[in-house]
């Protein structure tokens, strides 16, 4: 009876991140497309051009940079099917839900591994709820923010656990094919699960599933590479082989960043490291010790389930590491532990953790539970402090965006075109009640702006005067407030939304709390503005009422003709 409720209560603390993110995300979440995104609106357009079924197939399956996205073509085209638009928060949610499958399969892995042991407990569910504090929480605020980078970015992950759950705890070789095919149409490193598949079917002396999955792998890589072109946009420099390796091992430990500890990189290098060697350590020992044995001899002891799971997932956690770190490490070690890269590191502490509990004993059992519990809700409470302000930006740059794209003159009148009309709505901005006051003149009290610059292709718009002390700023909760800084013309207006300062590292972040400054810092790209001479003003948002006031500044700002500084792109 004691164990039961203990089990209640260890699910009942795992739907707690889950929730939390869930509100947040429900809150912050916006129907508006960011870069990638619009070549999904652009893949609709193509595939009704297309007049013939292999036309139709070719715009399902064609290149986007160096992946095959069929998946979020497939949800594109559903659903824009099923509610006659496409909704970009409908990617999100499904790609969010990934989350919640790689939640399911290592709880899975838990339960059985740990009943497998036969050591005193019958569920390894006791100690679930770490696993959800580290996939459910803002260090991966960029793609849970992102229609197709949540479904892409996200789902890959779950298709590979996936499928090597099914090659290993729970047989099923048929499922464990599909999840690889999935995982190759939805992004480039699903690629790994093939030769990663082969080599624990091997372990297995799983021969005839071999075949299968061999012929598999021949068609599906054969069908992916067909045709393939190199994408541009790729740095032509990789770095020195330390900065390959220190990005290697920097990724690895990302979920690090948020520890107010110092240098950020130099937290994740460090996270990255001890993590790299203690799972690459216990990986090598367990397939030298335990696997390779079984695979190489005539005993019928088999290998532990569990253990070629766990050796599975940290060949696709690293191989997926390395192989970012080869690509990207020449646009600058930071970006190796940018958000959009952290599920890979949070799901690496994931699949340690897990691989601990399975291999102690009891008593040391609950005193891994009780780290793994306070890491985890370390890492989950300070993230909603420490992106906070990140994901608020983030909710401002795609509204300010979608303004800057809809209205394209003088006028308060949306200048989209009936095609992209036909296929996306306007997400309501926080903006919409402020128009009058936008296209009218600032009657507001005049702010001043102390600092206003050209730096590698960005204008920089600054002030820390007084008068913007009064003025209202935005919060997790009431998102929409603030500071918002407006250039307009005699032929256009724009918008661009205020950036929290930027702070050192995370503790300068706690310390300062969430959005914390009433100063003003704008930076946008110098080429984006069409050459023309704008007045500056400020405008402010109540975020409790709305209430719009528009500053006048006193400063103009004079745009020179300048060429487009766009990568070529193969979509």
């Amino acid at each position: 009876m004691q164990g039961s409720i203990r089990i209640w209560f260890s699910l009942l603390l795992t739907l707690v991140p889950v929730a939390i993110f869930w509100l947040c995300w429900g809150h912050l979440a916006v129907n508006v497309p960011k870069w990638d995104d619009h070549a999904l609106k652009a893949y609709l357009l193509y595939s009704e051009q297309e007049t013939t079924v292999s036309g139709k197939i070719y715009q399902l399956f064609r290149q986007h940079n160096e992946h095959r996205i069929v998946l979020d073509r497939m949800v594109t085209w559903l659903d824009y099917t099923l509610f006659g638009k496409l909704n970009y928060r409908h990617l999100m949610l499904l790609g969010n839900a990934s989350l919640l499958g790689l939640l399911v399969v290592l709880g899975a892995v838990l339960h059985r591994t740990v009943r497998a042991t036969g050591r005193g407990q019958t569920s390894g569910l006791l100690y679930l709820s770490p696993i959800a504090f580290l996939l459910f929480n803002l260090s991966s605020w960029e793609n849970a923010f992102w229609g197709m980078a949540a479904l892409q970015n996200f789902s890959v992950v779950l298709w590979v656990i996936g499928s090597l759950y099914c090659l290993t705890v729970g047989w099923h070789l048929p499922a464990a094919i599909g999840l690889g095919i999935l995982a190759t149409l939805t992004s480039g490193n699903g690629l790994l699960i093939w030769p990663i598949g082969a080599v624990i079917l091997v372990l297995q002396r799983q021969y005839r599933a071999l075949t299968g999955w061999g012929l598999s792998a021949l068609i599906v890589i054969g069908l992916y590479f067909l045709g393939y072109e190199n994408p541009e946009g790729n740095p032509p420099a990789r770095g020195s082989v330390l900065d390959f390796f220190k990005g290697w091992l920097a990724f690895n430990g990302a979920a690090g960043e948020v520890f107010p500890l110092g240098n950020p990189f130099g937290i994740c290098l460090m996270l990255g490291g001890i993590l790299t060697a203690g799972v690459l350590g216990a990986a090598l020992w367990v397939f030298v010790r335990n696997l390779l044995p079984y695979a190489l001899s005539k005993t019928s002891q088999r290998p532990a389930a569990g253990s070629l799971f766990f050796v599975g997932c940290t060949a696709f956690l690293l191989g997926t590491g390395l192989i970012v770190a080869w690509s990207r490490v020449g646009f600058g070690l930071d970006v190796l532990i940018t958000s959009r890269y952290k599920i890979y590191s949070l799901l690496l502490l994931a699949v340690a953790y897990v691989y601990a509990i399975s291999q102690l004993a009891p008593r040391w059992r609950s005193l891994a539970g009780a780290v793994g519990l306070a890491g985890s809700v370390a890492i989950a409470g300070l993230s909603y402090v420490v992106y906070a302000d990140e994901v608020l930006w983030w909710r401002r740059w795609l509204l300010t965006n979608q303004f800057n794209w809809t209205y394209l003159s003088n006028r308060p009148v949306s200048g989209i075109d009936p095609t992209t009309a036909r296929w996306v709505d306007n997400a309501p901005a926080y903006y919409d009640r402020c128009l009058p006051a936008l296209y009218g003149p600032a009657k507001a009290p005049a702010v001043q702006i102390d600092t206003l610059y050209e730096a590698g292709g960005q204008f920089v718009v600054k002030s820390a005067a007084s008068s913007l002390a009064t003025l209202p700023q935005p919060s997790l909760w009431r998102p929409d407030g603030g500071l918002t800084l407006l250039l307009q013309s005699d032929k256009r207006t724009y918008l661009y939304g205020a950036l929290p300062n930027p702070a050192d590292n995370p503790k300068t972040a706690l310390k300062r709390g969430i959005f914390p400054n009433h100063d003003l810092l704008v930076v946008f790209p110098a080429a984006e503005p069409v050459a023309d001479q704008y007045r500056l003003s400020v405008l402010a948002v109540d975020p409790v009422s709305g209430a719009c006031a528009v500053h006048p500044t006193g400063r103009t700002l004079v745009v020179q003709p300048r060429s487009s500084t766009d990568l070529k792109k193969n979509w």
